[in-house]
């Protein structure tokens, strides 16, 4: 999927070069949307892993200002004030930390193929048609993508309604970001299509 909004970016770009319209601008912000919202749906880290991580980086926080304090010889009171103050001074970068960490994870989950096949539009296809084709196909990877999630997921059966399936999307991070990048391409597919006629206009 990643590999064909990339696709479609450059080749949306080189169709679009110097052209300033809001409907250009709208699909060129929803196509990097997509593509970050497709990497945050490969996971992360797990909520154990972001645990560890934050219970390991606070812990060492505190235990450092202890042993500051108790090297300089402060009273037991005031190591206590600079331990706290230190996990609170702490939390912050490593909560940045993580979330650094996760997105790297992300990146190398969703890291497309080094020497990738190249996409071919068939001869006699435009520009504009080669690139709403390479959208709409990946819009059918990211429908799989949610299919094998929902069929995966412990309550994948509430998913049969549409109700369901928004309760469910809206309680698992995963289906959250696919269908976040679905909508994204939605907007950009219909932000190519209504500007595609003013070309003729013009």
């Amino acid at each position: 999927m990643r590999y064909r909004v990339e696709t479609a970016t450059v080749r949306f770009a080189r169709m679009t070069g110097g052209v300033d319209h809001p409907l250009v601008e709208t699909a060129r912000s929803r196509l990097k949307a997509a593509d970050t919202a497709a990497i945050r749906a490969a996971g992360g880290l797990s909520p154990w892993t972001r645990t560890w991580i934050g219970v390991a980086g606070l812990g060492a926080a505190a235990w450092a200002a202890a042993a500051l304090c108790d090297r300089v010889g402060l009273p037991a009171g005031w190591t206590i004030a600079v331990a706290v103050a230190a996990l609170g001074g702490a939390f912050w970068p490593v909560y940045a930390f993580t979330n650094a960490l996760a997105q790297r994870v992300d990146r190398r989950r969703t890291k497309r193929p080094t020497s990738p096949p190249p996409i071919a539009a068939p001869a006699g296809v435009g520009p504009a048609a080669e690139i709403l084709a390479l959208l709409r196909m990946a819009r059918d990877d990211l429908a799989a993508a949610v299919r094998r999630r929902v069929a995966d997921h412990r309550f994948g059966r509430v998913a049969r309604t549409a109700a369901g399936f928004d309760w469910l999307r809206r309680h698992d991070p995963q289906l959250f970001w696919l269908s976040l990048a679905d909508r994204h391409l939605c907007q950009v597919i219909c932000s190519i299509e209504a500007w595609l006629p003013t070309l003729d206009e013009a």
